[in-house]
């Protein structure tokens, strides 16, 4: 990945263009760039002027650009050039500087263009595409210039589908119905989101967290000896701190002396020092005084 090691002014900088770029892009593209040893940054922005944008793209001798929703359309008078993938559907994915002259590409065309050749397609099947927008608009593009006749678009927005239909020969629906093309083209987000999200479920030593969190958040009253000078602590103060004590902890009180304790003490810990702790009790009695603290 580029680092302040690694970037100097020969650093070649690609760009995207969009409302709403993510950071897919730009880790896929730098990550390639590393790969291949290739001396390139990539960094996305979402410019509130185009036309500035691509003035900039020219004047700062920026290689490369990906274009992405809005700009898809509106790019077009500004660049120098539109490749034949660009102006089969009038829009454009990416704008390529070489010395000033931007050309214009539609990637999306190209690859399902070259998809169709390379697994040699029949032109003869009939086909469907599913979905109305900038990538079914490549596609049913690249199938018409392919060489297929017989096929039908099918969008939830009727007007969409037909327009698209129409402007490339085809016809349109928003029901597959009883149509059995022997080609589904999938050109809308359905399967992008990787399906509906799952709670994780919560085990129980974490809820046991999160309830012992939650206490300690809270502000326990203390009460103690030295807060009233002369008097000894008395029953209730023990137990009003046994009941706003956080869950997990102890109170070590040994049997000699007032001193009093209070920590996360293991459980192994609390059985030694209530046994070398009882003075004169038997160990019968020490236990039941163990016993009485937990």
């Amino acid at each position: 990945m580029p680092t302040t090691d690694t970037i100097t002014r020969e650093t070649t900088l690609c760009i995207s263009l969009a409302a709403r770029p993510s950071n897919i892009g730009t880790r896929f593209h730098n990550f390639l760039y590393d790969e291949l040893d290739l001396n390139y940054l990539y960094k996305a922005f979402a410019p509130t002027d185009i036309a500035g944008a691509i003035s900039g793209v020219r004047a700062l001798g920026i290689r490369g650009c990906a274009v992405s929703m809005p700009y898809k359309e509106h790019v077009i008078p500004l660049v120098d050039e539109l490749d034949a993938s660009a102006s089969a559907i009038q829009s454009v994915n990416t704008i390529v500087n070489t010395d000033g002259h931007l050309r214009a590409y539609n990637t999306d065309y190209l690859a399902v263009t070259q998809v169709l050749a390379s697994h040699q397609v029949p032109t003869d099947d009939d086909f469907a595409v599913r979905g109305s927008g900038g990538m079914a608009k490549a596609v049913v593009a690249a199938l018409r210039d392919s060489g297929f006749r017989n096929g039908h678009i099918i969008a939830r927005d009727e007007n969409a589908g037909h327009t698209l239909a129409e402007q490339y020969g085809f016809r349109s629906t928003t029901q597959i119905g009883d149509l059995r093309p022997r080609l589904i083209i999938n050109a809308t987000p359905i399967g992008m989101t990787g399906g509906p999200k799952r709670r994780r479920p919560v085990l129980r030593s974490r809820r046991r967290h999160q309830r012992r969190n939650r206490l300690r958040r809270r502000r326990v009253p203390r009460h103690h000896a030295t807060d009233h000078p002369g008097r000894q602590p008395r029953e209730e103060d023990h137990q009003r701190r046994r009941r706003h004590r956080p869950a997990g902890r102890r109170t070590i009180r040994p049997v000699h002396g007032n001193q009093t304790h209070t920590g996360p003490t293991p459980p192994s810990k609390r059985i030694l020092q209530g046994l070398t702790t009882g003075g004169d009790l038997s160990s019968w009695q020490r236990l039941e005084r163990i016993a009485e603290q937990q």
